[in-house]
């Protein structure tokens, strides 16, 4: 069982005086068998105590869950240094809010969340949800820190968000993605370029991604080449997003569009459309 202390540490930080001081009499007063007590000794993650104007808070258990100390119970101590927030603005998404009852975002799911993790660390941009409500951390004071949800902590929540594609994608798939050209990045996660339900357009990209239900190489292979020249409507290849030279020599699509080989051909070998227009390129190629 591991518990946090919050607040920067004293100068002579000594976890041994911490436990010594605080949390042995602590864990002895709920140590299932103590005749003196007439509960169970139970203990979970996220419990806290004050004791002498110090809050200690428990952050693992091993195994996880709520259980019982005993005299065999090991228990470490340390302090939390994350810095406490001023301010911090969250937003709600605007497709998870209840629509049956009324309810406060304040004190109905933000006062309670915190209440219940405090020593939840946030940063902008996180998401965090919370009694089926889905959360953003739009700005932060301090910003571009780490930090949590304190005492003295402002806490704003006015206004709603429409969910993007970016909101919602999954860890494992945000991490692909962010291995792509920064063009092709733009593309797969515009809910506008794409068009077309949100929620839709985000299981047709995991599709495109992990599937790979696209043209192969001798397909791609046919694809006519053309230099480009001056005066070309279309300036920059919009997967690596860097602008033509005179004479460079480019893949033209069915549609028209132009790319580098070696930009277009990891999307096509993914999926058969244009990525920009949405045209069938294996289609008009192979003439089905």
């Amino acid at each position: 069982m591991a518990f946090s202390l919050e607040g920067p540490p004293p100068a002579d930080n000594d976890t041994a005086v911490l436990f010594t001081r605080y949390l042995e009499p602590l864990v002895k007063s709920k140590m299932a068998g103590n005749e003196e007590i007439t509960t169970a000794g139970l203990m979970q993650v996220n419990e806290n105590y004050t004791l002498d104007d110090k809050q200690f808070v428990i952050t693992a258990t091993e195994p996880p869950g709520i259980g019982i100390v005993d005299k065999n119970t090991c228990v470490y101590v340390d302090w939390d240094n994350s810095p406490e927030f001023n301010k911090v603005h969250c937003l709600p998404f605007s497709d998870t809010l209840p629509r049956a009852y009324e309810y406060d975002l304040f004190d109905d799911y933000l006062r309670p969340y915190f209440k219940q993790n405090p020593t939840v660390t946030l940063k902008k941009s996180d998401i965090f949800k919370f009694r089926g409500v889905q959360f953003k951390v739009m700005c932060t004071d301090p910003e571009d820190v780490v930090g949590r949800i304190g005492k003295k902590t402002v806490v704003y929540c006015e206004g709603t968000l429409q969910p993007s594609i970016r909101d919602l994608l999954p860890p494992e798939l945000a991490a692909q993605i962010s291995r792509f050209p920064p063009g092709l990045q733009m593309l797969l996660l515009s809910s506008d370029a794409m068009g077309g339900d949100v929620y839709e357009r985000l299981m047709e990209m995991q599709d495109i991604l992990h599937n790979r239900r696209g043209m192969d190489e001798n397909t791609i292979s046919r694809l006519p080449k053309v230099k480009w020249q001056e005066g070309n409507e279309q300036t920059q290849c919009m997967v690596c997003l860097c602008d033509y030279e005179q004479d460079e020599e480019l893949v033209k699509l069915p549609c028209n569009h132009l790319f580098h080989m070696g930009c277009i051909s990891e999307w096509l070998q993914r999926c058969t459309d244009c990525p920009l227009c949405k045209m069938n390129v294996d289609r008009v190629v192979r003439d089905y």
